[in-house]
């Protein structure tokens, strides 16, 4: 005999079967819908169905055998399988059709007697005669439900009829027994009461069941670990796709598939037209970027005090420190794109994936959200370029020096872009990303006289026409902002540009060289980065 068992000790005794570690207030949350359902009536449900269930065993089916407690036992071993192949919110739901479950089982029980037959009991009736209205009942009820359990008795003995009323008049107040008398769960009863639920359904669920888990009958809950183990590519194409309600119960299942309700508008929006879902992910990521205005606004203030921090240590800059303000402006202003790019599309990348496997246009994606980041970089280039030459006073034209900052920025972004397709850890990116950004743009620039004059040392690799500059985005963006300020200053020397010019490879009339390179490619490591998270979307 069963007593009262706490819902928080059942779920935890599960998750310690199977090995789970919950997090912490996991077992209080998960607990607290089943424990406002349930408490009323946990203990007298449990004790009038444990006592009575050995003496029922040959007039019920199966189905109107299980204990509340069982039911519940049951249907926590696979919430908790979800919780461990998925995340929280999927074991949300999952516990919401717990609940369900045993409503279904008090449902089954109460047309079945049990919740009244120690109500008949105390109203008088003999022990015969209540035998006999429960063996009627219960017949007629095991016709309608057609058991699928072929070990169940078709006839009614009086000595048990007897017996079982005799224990539900005499047990009032059942004891608690050990942990190891309590019933295990029973998969093959758990199929017997979807079917008595829902028959349409229950064919479908009986096949999965059979076909994929192999628990039903008398396997041992043991088999869960093995189980846990297998994937759902295992099934057969016909049962991959049959029913929603199981598949969620999988082992290893994605998540993001879960909600019905989600998974009709991926359906409904992968059968629009490639410039249809390029407008709802731009609509989207525009709801996004409005909800992260705080980070948004905390980049904006970065990019600003970077430039008022550089204009007033450079204040008004000689021709000499000239490419040193624009080499530190931007390295700053190219990390901190790169970070906030690595950081914008690692925040979506779980939910893309969920979308390409389901058939939704990566390409509309990548479109869409990067028109947002070209407008981010356009606002960021304003402020930047804005302030710097605010403070220190440059004489080169503002639509030269926007042109210059925002190619940079398109650039860095597609360099966000790439790192964050690459690895899947947002802070692995950004570490990654930082520390190229500096060698790359800093030391192999040569676009700083100093840097440069390694060329004498070592003119294969610092050769300002073929060597490793070439590959720099600093060597191009530097000495592009660099020219265009030397020769917008009046009354400047012939002889000291000369001397300033050697280092550089183009003058003003070759400026589209260094437009063409930041754009094309900038362009190139977006397109590389839309290889990779389609890559990435179907491991």
């Amino acid at each position: 005999v069963v007593g009262a068992v706490d819902a928080k000790d059942v779920f935890t005794a599960a998750l310690h079967d199977l090995g789970y570690k919950p997090a912490r207030g996991e077992v209080a949350r998960m607990g607290r819908f089943y424990v406002q359902q349930y408490e009323a009536t946990k203990v007298q449900a449990c004790s009038q169905a444990t006592t009575q269930a050995n003496a029922l065993a040959r007039n019920h089916p199966i189905s109107v055998l299980l204990s509340p407690k069982t039911v519940y036992e049951m249907r926590v071993r696979c919430a908790v399988r979800t919780i461990a192949s998925a995340n929280e919110w999927v074991a949300k739901k999952r516990f919401r059709k717990i609940v369900n479950v045993i409503r279904m089982q008090n449902r089954a029980a109460k047309m079945a007697g049990l919740t009244s037959r120690e109500g008949r009991g105390d109203a008088g009736r003999g022990d015969a005669a209540a035998a006999t209205t429960i063996a009627r009942e219960d017949s007629a009820r095991r016709d309608y439900i057609n058991s699928p359990s072929p070990n169940v008795a078709t006839t009614v003995r009086g000595g048990d009829c007897d017996q079982s009323a005799t224990t539900t008049k005499t047990t009032k107040t059942p004891t608690a027994a050990p942990p190891e008398d309590s019933p295990k769960p029973n998969f093959k009863a758990l199929m017997a009461a979807a079917a008595f639920r829902n028959k349409s359904r229950s064919a479908l669920l009986l096949r999965e069941l059979s076909a994929s888990l192999k628990i039903a009958g008398d396997e041992s809950a043991e088999n869960l670990e093995e189980t846990s183990s297998s994937s759902p590519k295992a099934l057969p194409s016909s049962e991959r796709s049959v029913s929603l309600w199981y598949r969620r119960q999988l082992p290893n299942h994605r998540p993001g598939i879960d909600s019905p309700r989600a998974g009709a508008a991926i359906a409904k929006l992968r059968r629009k037209k490639i410039l249809t879902q390029v407008l709802h992910h731009i609509e989207r990521a525009m709801v996004l970027d409005v909800r992260n205005t705080l980070m948004r606004s905390g980049v904006v203030f970065l990019f600003a005090a970077t430039s008022a921090v550089l204009g007033l240590i450079f204040q008004r800059p000689t021709n000499a420190a000239v490419p040193a303000l624009f080499l530190m402006a931007h390295l700053s202003w190219s990390l901190l794109t790169t970070i906030f790019v690595i950081f914008t599309f690692g925040a979506e990348k779980a939910q893309v994936n969920r979308e390409v496997r389901q058939g939704v246009s990566i390409i509309a994606y990548w479109l869409g959200r990067n028109v947002l980041i070209m407008f981010d970089d356009l606002l960021y280039a304003l402020v930047a370029s804005s302030i710097l030459a605010a403070i220190c006073r440059l004489d080169i034209s503002y639509s030269k020096l926007l042109g210059s900052t925002y190619s940079l920025l398109y650039f860095a972004s597609g360099f966000g872009q790439l790192f964050s397709a690459m690895f899947g850890s947002t802070e692995s990116a950004v570490v990654v990303s930082c520390v190229l950004v500096l060698i790359v743009g800093g030391v192999l620039s040569g676009a700083n006289p100093p840097l440069a004059e390694l060329q004498a040392t070592v003119p294969y690799l610092f050769n300002k026409n073929y060597g490793l500059p070439m590959l720099s985005f600093a060597r191009w963006s530097v000495e592009l902002a660099s020219v265009c300020e030397w020769f917008a200053r009046p009354n400047q020397s012939p002889d000291e540009l000369e001397t300033y010019m050697q280092f550089y490879s183009y003058d003003v009339s070759m400026l589209y060289v260094a437009y063409l390179w930041l754009w094309g490619v900038g362009t190139f490591l977006r397109g590389c980065a839309l290889i990779k998270m389609r890559i990435t979307a179907f491991a």
